[in-house]
């Protein structure tokens, strides 16, 4: 027998059942029902199918082109007459591009719906403009002007704060260093420089004094001569060496006849006459001639291939996951007697219970349904209840089949426990996340994370994934 569902309860009073229906069993489906009602959920609001309108009735909504909407107006007042602010704000009070969802749908076909992301709105008197991005349309060729719908509206949570980002792996090894490139040839010899002008000779040293007369004196050393180049200006001729004092005479006695005095000393250079005075200082050097310019470098040569790179080292090991970011504010609380925002939501402004209204005055507990992965697929059965629990190892997949029109509308939880070596692959295309973006999943065993959804129809089930509880 099918367990009886909190929503189809709701669903049963939403739709303003006469005095004697009631929601039974029906044995030959499995399910509690009530056959002569359609499923309807939401707020109360009658369609205007006016294009590009400024404004609505009371009690109306309106796209601004039906065909292809991209704004809703929205009256302030439900077509029972309540007031709708509640839940309106609630549509744009998440910090999140994407603030929340809407699901149309016609009050006596279920089946005929469209769903939209709110992403911003404008207020005017009495009436909200909300901007939307489609998600969903089903049937809608059904509604026509003047119909009664059923507006759902789910927000979507602030955005938390980004965690902290994880320390950096340690680097890799370097990689070996590549063989040397060959040598490039040698580039060719530079041209000698031309010789440099050849120094001015020295001044002649002066003349020795001449010495005593006796034998000749050894010539004295001649003075280095300066480098050849052109020859130099040849230098002053030295002034003659004062003659050298007369040889002391022999002691008298044996003088012959008087030696003839030695003749002059010719100048500087020989005395043939006693010995010569020492010889005078050489004269000093001419200055070198200044060198030759320097002949031109030879060009260099080419240089040789580089050695081939060195094998990459290995990748430092991954730093740590940040910290989880924090979660987002808590919404306001709701004003006294006013139903939640995935309910009909309008306040009570008498003592008798109105046809949509539930009141519960204990604790509503779920039953979590364990699910057993078959072959790495772990399947999620909607007729079985709205909690589910599973934990993951190794690769796998999670779906969602047998999904049939009585699923329309309901919505649950997923909890995930991760177990060693657990990874998982991409949803499949019916189960749809804000923007398509793919699911950055939580990995570390021992981590928890949930799925929340809501079933918009047969083939299109809105998620929302959140890692890492801790």
């Amino acid at each position: 027998m099918s367990q009886l569902k909190l929503k189809q309860i709701l669903d049963f009073l939403s739709s303003s059942p006469s005095t004697g229906e009631v929601l039974s069993y029906n044995a030959s489906t499995g399910k509690y029902e009530n056959q002569q009602l359609p499923n309807t959920f939401g707020l109360p609001y009658v369609y205007n199918n006016a294009t590009n309108p400024t404004t609505v009735s009371s009690g109306d909504l309106a796209f601004d082109n039906p065909s292809n909407p991209s704004k809703i107006i929205v009256s302030e007042t439900n077509a029972r007459g309540g007031s709708a602010t509640v839940t309106l704000n609630a549509a744009v009070a998440s910090s999140n591009s994407y603030k929340s969802i809407i699901v149309l749908a016609k009050s006596t076909d279920g089946n005929a719906n469209k769903s939209f992301y709110v992403t911003g709105n404008t207020t005017a008197s009495g009436q909200r403009t909300f901007n939307l991005q489609p998600i969903s349309s089903s049937n809608w060729n059904n509604v026509s002007d003047n119909d009664s719908l059923f507006m759902f509206i789910q927000p979507i949570g602030d955005v938390g704060t980004s965690g902290t980002s994880g320390s950096n792996g340690s680097s890799g090894s370097s990689g070996t260093d590549g063989t040397s490139g060959v040598s490039g040839t040698s580039g060719s010899s530079g041209t000698n420089g031309s010789s440099g002008s050849s120094g001015t000779n020295g001044t002649s040293g002066t003349d020795g004094t001449s010495g005593s007369s006796g034998s000749s004196g050894s010539s004295g050393t001649d003075g280095t001569s300066g480098t050849n180049g052109t020859s130099g200006t040849n230098g002053t001729s030295g002034s003659s060496g004062s003659s050298g004092s007369s040889g002391t005479d022999g002691t008298s006695g044996t003088n012959g006849t008087s030696g003839s005095s030695g003749t002059d000393g010719t100048s500087g250079t020989n005395g043939t006459s006693g010995s010569s005075g020492s010889s005078g200082s050489s004269g000093t050097n001419g200055t070198s001639g200044t060198n030759g310019t320097s002949g031109t470098n030879g060009t260099s040569g080419t240089n040789g291939t580089s050695g081939s790179s060195g094998t990459d080292g290995t990748n430092g090991s991954s730093g740590s996951s940040g910290s989880s970011g924090s979660s987002g504010l808590k919404g306001n609380t709701g004003t006294s007697n006013t139903y939640a925002t995935a309910m009909d939501q309008h306040t009570k402004t008498d003592s008798n219970v109105e046809h949509h209204d539930l009141y519960l005055t204990g604790a509503l507990k779920r039953d979590i349904i364990s699910v057993n992965g078959v072959g790495g697929v772990y399947d999620i059965k909607p007729d079985q209840g709205d909690a589910f629990a599973f934990t993951a190892t190794g690769s796998i997949d999670i779906t969602m089949s047998n999904i049939g029109n009585d699923n329309v509308g309901q919505s649950g939880t997923i909890v995930i426990y991760n177990g060693v070596g657990a990874g998982y692959n991409a949803l499949p295309s019916y189960m749809k996340t804000p923007s398509g973006a793919d699911i950055q999943w939580v990995t570390t065993p021992g981590a928890v994370s949930i799925i929340s959804y809501i079933i918009i129809d047969v083939d299109a089930v809105l998620v929302n994934y959140i890692g890492n509880f801790a």
